[in-house]
């Protein structure tokens, strides 16, 4: 390190070099649970404990950043028509609460069902694969737009997408 000294009308001054100091950052947010914080195996036990009886599974579970939550699919002895099960954790409170995740009855084969509010509201969909056919409005430049089909695995995914405005029961045809 190069120091020196520099002596003029009475004022004495130090200079040199010095390592750059780089300043710690103040914290500024309380942390929130993560993943990595509360894990899936701490959340499977609540989950277990709560929403699990006699025979029931639940499913791997999947993590919802947004509403800081476990979800795990759960397959119950006790099902609703139309309806998928899901035991969900909270990071938070570490409570759990079985959520239906009804998206409406289902309908007949070849009759139109529309997709709900709470089915377009979805967090999580099951893997459980029950093919239904779509209509999916397009957006277009120019008039007439007409819609098209499209096979999503089950009611709960083709409401979550936002284009979609009704299903039928079974794949599309093309």
């Amino acid at each position: 390190m190069l120091k020196y000294i520099v002596a003029s009308a009475g004022v004495l001054i130090i200079g040199g070099c010095t390592p750059a100091v780089t300043p710690t950052p103040s914290p500024t947010a309380t942390p929130q649970p993560s993943p990595a914080e509360f894990t899936e195996a701490q959340a499977r036990v609540i989950a277990e404990a709560t929403c699990i009886k006699g025979g029931e599974t639940l499913a791997p579970g999947s993590y919802n950043e947004n509403s800081k939550t476990w979800w795990f699919g759960a397959n119950l002895n006790a099902t609703r028509e139309g309806c998928n099960p899901a035991c969900v954790v909270s990071a938070e409170t570490k409570t759990a609460e079985l959520n239906w995740r009804c998206t409406g009855a289902k309908p007949p084969a070849g009759e139109s069902a529309t997709c709900t509010i709470e089915s377009r509201n979805a967090d999580v969909c099951t893997q459980q694969y029950d093919p239904v056919c779509g209509t999916v409005q397009i957006q277009c430049i120019r008039a007439p737009c007409y819609p098209i089909e499209q096979t999503f695995s089950n009611a709960c995914e083709a409401c979550r997408n936002s284009l979609v405005s009704s299903y039928v029961r079974g794949a599309c045809e093309n």
